[in-house]
């Protein structure tokens, strides 16, 4: 038997959901089983370094990921989370490293640590309203209400008549570089051309903005300024929009701007969506008037912003991409993975056994093992439909393993099946069939080490799937429970796997997770637990 992948070094896996901020595991696992010893060598040698044990196939040519340089082999491609990184933890064999892994539903990273020249920052927490950086702008309200935010409080415009006024100070009035963002519960508009997230805006030219975030009434997302050589003219300001990005009702976004004198970018959700470059530095217009959320005052249009805001920020500086996608990611981050492109090893792309050592460490505090381990996929093997599915060949099919709850709460072990879709155009993936088939009454064991196996088959539409070595669930074509279902029920996998993906990758928000992964191999026969 060759093995096609074999990662011997231990890797931590940590997702942390509503309650608090991420954490780093600070007592290492137990020891995992470890294979036999091998034979003496006839001929004496010097003494090798401790190695982890099952470091099978390595000499074969095949992908081993052992972790411990600190490196990853270049194949491998992180999630965009803060979470992965190499650390250290001791096991049985040696001293190694790990592969570490934190993702995050609440805010866990002081953004302090990323923002300067700030100008005015307004969280709405503890429905406060007021400028919480040390400029303490005048917040004047003109209707509204205080609603739950993306986290604590936010603010509710009704798209009527409300809106929010900073009184101007010299601090608004921002010529060279600038960082506006902002979280967004959409509202689909009424009719009118342009809606104001946030803008300072004048009693002039028919209140052409120096500055702001917008969305349009078929919900995209546009950012602009007004260089100072406008004269007021339609064309004078310069905008880049989100085209291909459609909000959706009830979804929170994170939205944002940078200008740096030259580059105008506008981010959605972390990731560059629109973005246009002068040919010199150019400087932004400026005029002594208020900065205003939910409207602009001075259009005389009386479009009115319908929706909720939350953690509005203004600084003098134009904030990296990179911080950018830090700032979204301490609130709306779910997945911590790493994931392996299967092109280059088609043996396993129809028909392929796995087997991993896995230790699922319990959410409560005092590690009493009492059901906590819940919410979230640890394995995922995914590529593009069959033919014979009818659907978008831009589909994702996919086939996880994962632990969930049943209807009494109890936690499981459960096999499922999705297929997902940018239906919308927004850049997010929409779940369109969603199968689970749960283990009968099996809770995955916690606060110890256990052996994980399983089968994916796609060409027979299979899944085998063992805990310890016993058989806990069997899926031919059909089986569970399936919502949004495009495939009648019938888990159709994918033409081929092309994607292996292991990591926390949470479908709940309330809990924090951490589990431990060692020794997975992937290979065209069953591997065993031994």
């Amino acid at each position: 038997m060759q093995a096609i992948f074999v990662f011997g070094a231990l890797l931590s896996l940590v997702a942390c959901g509503g309650g608090g901020g991420a954490s780093q595991p600070t007592d290492s696992p137990p020891a995992v089983p470890s294979l036999p010893a091998p034979e003496p060598s006839p001929t004496p040698a010097p003494e090798p370094e401790p190695m982890p044990p099952s470091s099978l196939g390595c000499d074969l040519g095949h992908i081993c990921e052992s972790f411990d340089d600190a490196q990853l082999d270049e194949a491998w491609k992180m999630s965009i989370g803060r979470g992965e990184k190499f650390s250290t933890s001791e096991r049985s064999s040696a001293g190694t490293r790990s592969f570490q892994f934190i993702s995050n539903n609440s805010v866990s990273v002081d953004l302090a640590e990323t923002r300067f020249n700030t100008v005015l920052q307004m969280s709405f927490d503890n429905e406060t309203l007021s400028d919480v950086s040390t400029n303490n702008h005048n917040i004047e309200r003109h209707g509204g209400e205080f609603a739950e935010g993306i986290v604590g409080s936010g603010w509710q415009f009704d798209g009527n008549d409300d809106y929010l006024e900073v009184s101007h100070s010299s601090r608004l009035e921002i010529r060279r570089a600038i960082t506006a963002s902002l979280w967004y519960k959409h509202k689909d508009q009424a009719d009118n051309l342009f809606y104001s997230l946030v803008e300072q805006s004048a009693n002039e030219f028919s209140g052409h903005s120096r500055y702001g975030i917008w969305i349009d009434q078929v919900n995209r997302v546009s950012a602009c300024i007004e260089p100072d050589t406008c004269d007021g003219g339609d064309t004078c300001q310069r905008c880049v929009i989100a085209p291909s990005v459609r909000l959706i009702e009830d979804d929170w976004y994170h939205l944002a701007m940078t200008y740096d004198g030259r580059a105008l970018k506008l981010f959605v959700n972390g990731l560059v969506a629109g973005e246009f470059t002068y040919e010199r530095e150019t400087n932004i217009s400026t005029k002594p008037y208020p900065l205003t959320l939910g409207t602009d005052i001075y259009d005389g249009s009386s479009s009115f912003l319908r929706g909720t805001i939350d953690e509005v920020y203004l600084a003098e500086r134009a904030t990296p991409d990179a911080n950018i996608v830090t700032e979204y990611q301490a609130l709306g981050i779910r997945d911590a993975s790493i994931s392996l492109p299967l092109a280059n090893y088609p043996e396993i792309q129809q028909d392929l056994w796995g087997r991993m050592w896995v230790y699922f460490k319990s959410s409560d505090e005092d590690n009493s093992g009492s059901g906590t381990v819940t919410g979230f996929n640890f394995l995922e093997m995914s590529g593009k439909p069959k033919a014979s599915a009818d659907i978008s060949e831009e589909t994702k099919v996919s086939y996880q393993l994962g632990v969930g709850s049943n209807e009494s709460g109890d936690s499981h072990l459960l096999a499922k099946y999705n297929t997902e879709l940018d239906r919308n155009f927004d850049g997010i993936s929409d779940v369109v069939t969603d199968c689970a088939l749960p283990s009968d009454a099996i809770s995955p064991p916690e606060n110890q080490w256990t052996c994980i196996e399983w089968r994916f088959n796609t060409e027979n539409n299979h899944i085998e799937y063992w805990l310890d070595g016993t058989q806990i669930i069997s899926v031919d074509q059909r089986a569970g429970s399936c919502a949004g279902d495009d495939q009648l029920q019938v888990w159709n996998g994918p033409e081929k796997f092309t994607e292996l993906k292991i990591g926390v990758m949470q479908t709940s928000q309330d809990l924090t997770h951490t589990m431990y992964v060692d020794e997975l191999i992937v290979d065209t026969e069953q591997i065993g637990c031994n």
